[in-house]
């Protein structure tokens, strides 16, 4: 028990003084930043993600070094749960707040006298470093992760990749890796992490094989840091080829992946033991929000839209199994995504056949479901979450959402986004631009909307007519719901 709490008898009392839950020993902890952001995150990783037990892992365990005792250690895990003595220590974690960046040093200290430890992590909420404990100098090496439990480093079987716990410290732990290692700006870092998210997803959807090729192992990272590498980077060439042949309307032939290769197989390592196909949607869903509003947002009013509130609009609006969903504004896809989530639970409910319910639900995100954004970096993360969900990418498309039907629809057909028409939208569910810079000036486009004018009387005449004024983004899709 931590010193103090005997005073605590119940969880509203801890959970009032400021503590949490410790996820090994279900105890009361003080709910650091430390502890919330860091520590018990990955307690709950290596337990659900790496598959070690809670009986081999303590929390707080202090080491003997020579005649001292040292530490705690965060987090120990030991080769099994039947000696919890410092001899049989497995791994090492340490664990700090945010905006600490030292400790790496410290956790060599705990791992130099202990005989059968083998690994180190340290981990401060948005970035991770592994270790490896060698027998001779120079002692220690940076590793792209650590095994699973009874595993070497090696690539994962698909049937034992598991759902994240976690994804939003594992997307902020790639993108501060890139940023440091290769200099890269944010918009460049944003769209190497969707290339790798889409190698990702092609690699689990390909049931052609049993070993996933999204994944490094040991050798293949030390080749790579040595420049030494002759299987890695083909693997990873051959598996963009099949993301740019699937997605083609997401990425161009030419494209290429713009990481240097250490960096691409640290990244790799992130998220070679992740199902994301089952990862929950919450997950994801914080995931992307999270990522795609810190690169993305701009000065054009981009605004991405809380989950709760995105939630109650769709269930207000309750879209049907029949019904065609636009939104003109999609961003990064929220909206969407929960409207084609709401009208799969009906169908589940109907469709009692998994086969058949899978089918009609991905019929219904093919047909249905449309989604328009100016910023073409938008549009393919909106088309990337769709994919994780499986799927409808194919009805997003880049486009001035303001600009003519005849525009909009030629932009549409040469995505593969078909049906789109006047008055062919059932529900319009969007959360439009509202910023005060970047007004629509283009006449062309505000020739088309009287709404979307200020009228003033002429004292002559006694006639309403138009001011220019920038367009009302509503009054456009008025025209396109029914």
């Amino acid at each position: 028990m931590v010193k103090g709490t005997h005073k605590y008898k119940t969880a509203e009392e801890f959970e009032s003084a400021g503590y949490v839950k410790d996820y090994i020993t279900d105890e009361y902890i003080p709910g650091k930043p430390e502890n919330i952001d860091a520590k018990i995150i990955f307690e709950e990783r290596l337990h659900k993600e790496y598959d070690y037990d809670l009986g081999q892992m303590l929390p707080e365990f202090k080491i003997q070094k020579g005649s001292a005792l040292i530490g705690p250690a965060d987090i120990v895990i030991f080769h099994d749960g039947k000696d919890k003595t410092q001899d049989n220590i497995y791994i090492v974690v340490e664990c700090k707040r945010k905006e600490r960046t030292d400790g790496i040093q410290q956790l060599k200290t705990y791992l130099a006298p202990l005989p059968s430890a083998k690994y180190g992590i340290w981990f401060n909420g948005t970035e991770t470093v592994y270790i490896k404990k060698l027998d001779k100098a120079p002692h220690f090496k940076f590793i792209p992760n650590i095994p699973k439990k009874g595993e070497t480093l090696a690539l994962p079987k698909k049937n034992e990749l598991k759902p994240a716990t976690e994804l939003k410290a594992v997307f902020e732990t790639c993108h501060n890796y890139i940023y440091a290692n290769d200099g890269l700006l944010k918009d460049k870092v944003f769209n190497e992490v969707l290339k790798v998210l889409f190698l990702k997803m092609v690699d689990e959807k390909d049931i052609t094989t049993s070993i996933a090729k999204f994944g490094i192992t040991e050798d293949e990272f030390d080749n790579l840091v040595e420049g030494k590498d002759k299987t890695f980077l083909p693997r990873m060439d051959e598996l963009f080829k099949k993301v740019k042949k699937k997605y083609g309307d997401v990425f161009t032939t030419d494209e290429r992946i713009n990481l240097k290769p250490a960096t691409l197989g640290y990244v790799i390592g992130q998220l070679q033991y992740v199902d994301m196909r089952k990862t929950p949607a919450d997950v994801k869903g914080l995931a992307f929000q999270t990522f795609v509003y810190a690169h993305q947002r701009g000065d054009r009013g981009e605004f991405f839209t809380p989950e709760p509130i995105i939630d109650l609009m769709v269930k207000m609006l309750n879209p049907k199994v029949d019904e065609m969903v636009l939104d003109p504004a999609c961003g990064s896809g929220g909206f969407l995504v929960a409207a084609m989530r709401h009208v799969w639970n009906q169908i589940e409910e109907k469709v009692k056949d998994p086969v058949d319910a899978y089918r009609v639900k991905v019929d219904y995100a093919i047909e249905n479901i449309r989604g328009i954004d100016f910023n073409p970096d938008l549009a393919r993360v909106s088309k990337m979450r769709m994919v994780l969900e499986d799927d409808g990418h194919t009805g997003i498309f880049s486009e001035n959402s303001l600009e003519s039907f005849e525009i909009l629809k030629k932009t549409a057909q040469k995505a593969e986004a078909t049906k789109i028409r006047k008055e062919g939208f059932k529900v319009i569910l969007t959360n439009p631009p509202f910023g005060s810079k970047g007004k629509v000036q283009n006449k062309e486009i505000l020739k088309n909307y009287d709404l979307g004018h200020k009228w003033k009387i002429n004292k002559e005449t006694r006639q309403f007519e138009k001011e220019k004024r920038r367009i009302s983004f509503k009054t456009k899709y008025l025209t396109y719901s029914l």
